[in-house]
């Protein structure tokens, strides 16, 4: 089985901020460039309303982590949530958007899971049989071209650099919920 795309979906109150999509629109065109599937996974307090939302207009799998703890963000508490529903997914490439969330859980998430980390991605390559990722520089003035030193990565996404998803799915994707303990 090949390593899968993993993005991790943000929200607010429970409504999907729309950087997640533009992530997802990310995530896909990478599993298109490495023939990978993408499934999504979103925290929170109560939200499969929410993990329904993103798998209808995906149509990709949604993993929702549920505790009462996630209801507002807190570094270790969403590291120890992500870590656990990552225990079981063989991924290869973990995304996030590049937002005070996202690039506060990006760096923890790589340390722990022995990962590669790059931040800011707002374009990606492919060529002789690798992947890098560009991300600017120097406020935009130059743009550094990285490959992950590891076979497992996480990424952040800056926003606006990828449209949001424009998936209009026959069916929608499947939704697991699961309740971690307090």
């Amino acid at each position: 089985m090949k390593s899968q795309i993993v993005v991790i979906a943000e929200h607010t109150g429970g409504v999907i901020q729309p950087v997640t999509y533009e992530v997802v629109s990310f995530a896909v065109e990478l599993g298109k460039m490495i023939d990978r599937k993408t499934q999504v996974v979103i925290f929170g307090k109560s939200i499969r309303t929410s993990a329904q939302q993103i798998a209808e207009k995906t149509g990709l799998p949604v993993i929702g982590i549920e505790n009462e703890y996630l209801d507002l963000y807190n570094g270790e508490v969403f590291k120890a949530a992500a870590l656990k529903a990552l225990e079981t997914v063989d991924f290869g490439y973990i995304c996030l958007p590049h937002t005070a969330t996202g690039f506060d859980l990006a760096p923890r998430l790589a340390f722990f899971l022995h990962a590669s980390c790059i931040t800011s991605v707002e374009k990606v390559r492919a060529g002789n049989g690798d992947i890098r990722f560009v991300r600017p520089l120097f406020n935009g003035k130059l743009q550094a071209e990285l490959a992950p030193a590891t076979h497992r990565s996480v990424l952040t996404i800056l926003p606006g650099a990828w449209p949001p998803v424009e998936i209009h799915p026959e069916a929608k994707g499947s939704v697991d919920i699961v309740t971690t303990p307090a």
